[in-house]
C-alpha cells in the first residue's frame, strides 16, 4: 500500500493532467467532438442496431439479360 503523502502526490498529478488536458481541449473550438463531448453537446444522434436489411430491391438487372464471360445465363441451366 502506499503511504497517504504518496496517495496524494498521486491524487495532485492526476488533477493537474487533467486540467492541462482541459485546457487543450477547450482551445480545439467549439466544433471539435472532444470539445462537444467535454461540455455534454453533442450534435446529431447514431441510429441503434444493425441497419435494416433492404433485400434484392438494389439489383438492377435480372440474371435471365446477364451475359457472363460471352456465355447467356440461361445457357448455364
Amino acid at each position: 500500500m502506499l503511504s497517504t503523502a504518496h496517495q496524494m502526490f498521486y491524487a495532485c498529478v492526476v488533477k493537474s493532467r487533467r486540467i492541462r488536458l482541459a485546457g487543450h481541449i477547450a482551445r480545439m473550438g467549439d466544433r471539435s467532438v472532444p470539445y462537444r463531448i467535454l461540455v455534454g453537446r453533442p450534435d446529431g444522434k447514431k441510429p441503434l442496431g444493425r441497419p435494416k436489411y433492404i433485400g434484392e430491391g438494389n439489383i438492377e438487372i435480372s440474371p435471365q439479360v446477364a451475359v457472363w464471360g460471352g456465355i447467356d445465363s440461361t445457357d448455364l441451366a
